[in-house]
């Protein structure tokens, strides 16, 4: 700020010299040429013809040094941005938690509502954040680089993260929506220990029908190995519904994202059990058919 003021006066000083001197020259043009009047509008056509224009941006540009309204919507990005950096030069985290990103961490998931969910995500707040956190990683080697999952996963927990996740899946603002299913496939990745074992995302999301839905969500990812990883993780909870007997209709209602992949092993099943029959039926059959003569029946 001290910075600011100084400029102000010195460009204030330039500003009133140049009016002072502008102005003096005009008058001795005034009243040290007595030649006819095209004369002086000729020797006067060398003076500045917009006096007020010129001053009127000067001080608009004063102004805007003290007047933050006046700035453009990138000169206040930047403004919030430099001052969030002075404030927090070392942590992305305290940034995050400075500007209560983390607002949701101790609100029940029944109690989470989407237009909560929504006004986070289209909030300044969340934006200063995120542009803040893109420079920050930008400065950082790989390993120290970070994301909003994981953000989120370590303030507010794995369970908690997804639960905002999964909300703004459900929004009706298709920016927001994108963010949930993608973030949700971000804390997969974090979740990921290399062996696929859904029972435990189930026990850190506290439900199999949580699980799916984060299975679901990496499916809709437009990036192939981010399918195939939700694929991988739902198969075995996929099968175990079949077991017990679980509908489409039934798993469409949790993820609309696995309907394919649950169709596609009911058929497989269905098919495998036909098999089966049909071997079973053929195996049934040869024993029925009576003995050549000399040989044993099986």
């Amino acid at each position: 700020m001290r910075l600011q003021l100084n400029v102000l006066l010195t460009l204030a000083t330039i500003l009133l010299c140049a009016t002072k001197t502008t102005k003096a020259r005009s008058v001795l043009i005034n009243e040290d040429i007595n030649e006819d009047d095209p004369t002086k509008r000729l020797l006067r056509s060398d003076v500045p013809g917009d006096d007020d224009g010129e001053e009127r941006a000067m001080i608009e540009g004063l102004t805007k040094l003290v007047n933050p309204s006046r700035l453009t919507a990138v000169q206040r990005l930047e403004a919030a941005l430099a001052k969030l950096a002075n404030k927090h030069p070392y942590s992305i985290t305290e940034a995050f938690k400075s500007l209560k990103l983390d607002k949701f961490k101790n609100v029940k998931a029944e109690n989470l509502k989407v237009n909560d969910v929504d006004k986070l995500f289209t909030g300044k707040k969340y934006d200063l954040w995120y542009t803040s956190l893109g420079r920050w990683n930008n400065r950082q080697q790989r390993k120290y680089r970070t994301n909003v999952a994981q953000m989120f996963n370590q303030e507010l927990g794995s369970k908690k993260a997804f639960e905002v996740f999964s909300v703004a899946a459900t929004s009706k603002n298709r920016k927001v929506q994108d963010f949930g299913n993608n973030f949700q496939t971000q804390l997969l990745k974090q979740l990921y220990d290399g062996k696929g074992d859904y029972q435990k995302i189930s026990s850190i999301l506290g439900s199999d029908e949580a699980a799916a839905k984060m299975f679901g969500s990496a499916q809709l990812s437009s990036n192939e190995y981010d399918q195939r990883l939700g694929e991988w993780f739902a198969k075995p909870l996929l099968r175990k519904w079949i077991d017990q007997g679980k509908s489409g209709d039934e798993v469409v209602k949790i993820s609309p994202a696995l309907r394919n992949q649950y169709s596609d092993m009911l058929v497989s099943r269905a098919a495998e059990a036909n098999g089966r029959a049909n071997d079973l039926a053929r195996a049934a059959a040869a024993r029925a058919r009576p003995s050549a003569p000399g040989t044993l029946r099986a």
